[in-house]
């Protein structure tokens, strides 16, 4: 974003009235406009690319301007490491604080690649010189990972948990666990847009066509995946866990933010929709964090908005609370090696949707008004499959395996 577009978004921001105005459930603070977030303990610092470094030590609903920078340059990353925060300036370097952004010490000359600085445990990752590299000593000297990379490697997105980490590198998935001594490529047959970690699981967004994503999950380290949801909305930008609770969202010229508390299963719009119609609450969204109590959204062109976390979740509750009636819902014979019978199915079923692993759709029903109908698998080859069946209330998958 240059520096016109960063003024005429403070300019919108204003005439709506930034200044913790409140549209239904989500509170627009005087923040900054984001593109990085990053959280110690109870500090949350947030990155504008042309204003500098913010700090929020309420979590969120407020925030204080503690690095700014010069007139013709800009911050291109942001992590946290321990209690020490790095900041990436272009055409400048790589800078530490360990006061909470009082002082700040140059530690490399190097360009951090645009959001491709990470910390995990007491080690910090980044991307440069065309390259991805580690540093075991708080960013003074750097190796180059090079085992099991193609080359050249072009990192997107790591996340860690503990010594596991995976990276998301020219759309495939890599895997660490020695906190980065040594890696190895996962066969995932799918290409990737994000990957997250979290509670052993990992997740990772997919995009099986242009105007369709999908989330995988993996329980064994990326060994096997299982599908989620295919059929929502749009690619998610940005994504994120917190625990067992997934949240995603793209910046486009109105934004949603989308919830998922079942792996990815069923997704829940959580944008609010009783704002005013002349308002875009995430207008250009670009990232999510949960601190503390809060949700925070940042979006190029309307700041930070904080919504409490139960809120949020209370706002799922609606799928959640469909459960028992689409627990009921059985699919006969599985195995099968032709005709599977669908029994027990809600009156209000609107959409089936059968995918293979790769998240193509191959049996597309709409509406079988009848709590028992069949879907014919016999054409299939032997596999794994997922039957996606949607009611007004709530969204159900099946594993159907055919042999």
């Amino acid at each position: 974003m240059n520096r016109t577009s960063s003024f005429i978004a403070i300019v919108f921001a204003l005439s709506f009235g930034i200044s913790s105005s409140a549209f239904g459930q989500w509170i627009q603070t005087t923040g900054p406009l984001p593109c990085h977030f990053a959280i110690s303990g109870s500090n949350l610092f947030s990155a504008d690319d042309y204003q500098g470094v913010f700090l929020s030590s309420d979590n969120g609903m407020s925030w204080k301007l503690i690095r700014s920078v010069g007139r013709n340059t800009s911050i291109s990353s942001l992590a946290v490491l321990g209690t020490q925060l790095y900041v990436g300036v272009l055409d400048s370097g790589l800078y530490r604080s360990a006061d909470t952004g009082k002082s700040w010490k140059l530690i490399t000359m190097r360009s951090i690649s645009d959001y491709r600085l990470w910390g995990s445990g007491t080690t910090l990752f980044a991307v440069f010189d065309s390259g991805f590299y580690r540093s075991l000593d708080s960013g003074t000297s750097w190796t180059a990972m090079k085992g099991g990379f193609k080359q050249p490697l072009f990192v997107r997105e790591l996340a860690a948990s503990g010594k596991t980490i995976f990276i998301n590198a020219d759309t495939s998935l890599y895997l660490s666990t020695d906190d980065g001594q040594n890696w190895k490529a996962l066969s995932t047959a799918f290409g990737v847009r994000h990957v997250a970690v979290s509670h052993g699981n990992c997740y990772a967004v997919i995009s099986p066509t242009y105007d369709k994503f999908g989330v995988m999950f993996s329980r064994d380290l990326g060994t096997t995946w299982i599908l989620g949801d295919t059929t929502a909305y749009q690619i998610f930008n940005f994504f994120i866990t917190n625990g067992p609770t997934l949240f995603g969202g793209y910046n486009d010229a109105v934004g949603r933010l989308w919830c998922s508390t079942n792996n990815g299963a069923s997704w829940k719009d959580v944008t609010d929709t009783n704002r005013p119609t002349t308002i875009y609450t995430f207008h250009r969204a670009c990232a999510v964090i949960v601190s503390g109590p809060n949700v925070v959204v940042g979006s190029y062109n309307t700041g930070v908005w904080y919504c409490p976390l139960a809120t949020v979740l209370k706002t799922v509750e609606g799928v959640e609370e469909n459960k028992i009636a689409l627990a009921t819902i059985n699919l006969s014979p599985n195995p099968t090696n032709g005709i599977v019978t669908v029994h027990g199915a809600p009156a209000n079923v609107q959409h089936v949707v059968v995918t293979n692993l790769l998240g193509q759709t191959l049996i597309d029903l709409r509406d079988p008004h009848s709590s028992s109908f069949t879907l014919d698998f016999s054409k299939f080859v032997s596999g794994t499959y997922f039957v996606r069946i949607a009611t007004t209330g709530g969204v159900v998958m099946k594993k159907v395996v055919r042999e």
